[in-house]
């Protein structure tokens, strides 16, 4: 029942962690000279990466619930 409940708690602060992630904000700081568009692209990207890794997360948190 432990394990479950920090499972739980592990998904739970990645997905938020996900949601609040500021992904154009970080592309400027690595690379503060590059245009915008290449900004949007790499961000593009970086937030298709995060969707798949939620939905992930989120299949394992149902299927983790399900098995309780």
């Amino acid at each position: 029942m432990v394990i479950k409940n920090n499972k739980v708690d592990i998904f739970s602060h990645l997905f938020q962690f996900s949601q609040n992630v500021d992904v154009q904000g970080f592309i400027l700081k690595l690379f503060p000279s590059v245009g915008d568009q290449v900004v949007v692209q790499i961000s593009l990207m970086i937030i298709n990466a995060l969707s798949k890794i939620k939905s992930v997360i989120l299949n394992s948190l149902v299927e983790l619930l399900l098995n309780f």
